[in-house]
């Protein structure tokens, strides 16, 4: 088709009835033997030319169907790997927020547990600093509260 500058049926319908139109008005014409060769010779000629196209047509035909059957899988593909890829980030979003969550609430439960931890050091320094002086001042006020018992 494409060495006969064809570009699709219609124009191959065309030409063919140009051509046999010719052919037979030329031999309805002249009944001379001459010429009625010549003119069969031409027709053959473009009979084979159509033959040629037909079959260069059908070729090209077949090979942009096997063309567009390629193209529809790798599509098919495609859109199922985007289809998969979707549902993962779906799936990734999802775990994105929940480990944002955990996070949020590790960092809550950390603060407390600070200060917690701060408060037991705190208040065990305070016992602790209590306990040190009450014996201390104990002690002595024990000692002067029982002799001063003794020597009432």
């Amino acid at each position: 088709m494409k060495y006969f500058d064809l570009e699709n049926v219609e124009e191959i319908r065309q030409v063919c009835e140009k051509v046999f139109g010719e052919a037979f008005s030329e031999a309805n014409g002249s009944k001379d033997a001459e010429k009625v060769d010549k003119i069969d010779r031409k027709y053959q000629k473009l009979k084979s030319k159509l033959s040629e196209c037909q079959i260069m047509w059908e070729v090209e035909r077949e090979n942009l169907l096997e063309e567009l059957e390629s193209e529809r899988e790798k599509a098919q593909k495609l859109s199922e790997s985007q289809e998969r890829l979707k549902r993962k980030v779906v799936k990734l979003e999802k775990a994105l927020v929940a480990g944002n969550q955990v996070s949020e609430d590790m960092k809550s439960h950390l603060k407390v547990w600070q200060e917690r931890s701060k408060d037991d050091h705190e208040r065990k320094q305070k016992i602790h600093e209590t306990w040190r002086k009450p014996r201390r001042t104990s002690r002595s006020s024990t000692n002067s509260a029982s002799s001063s018992e003794n020597r009432s």
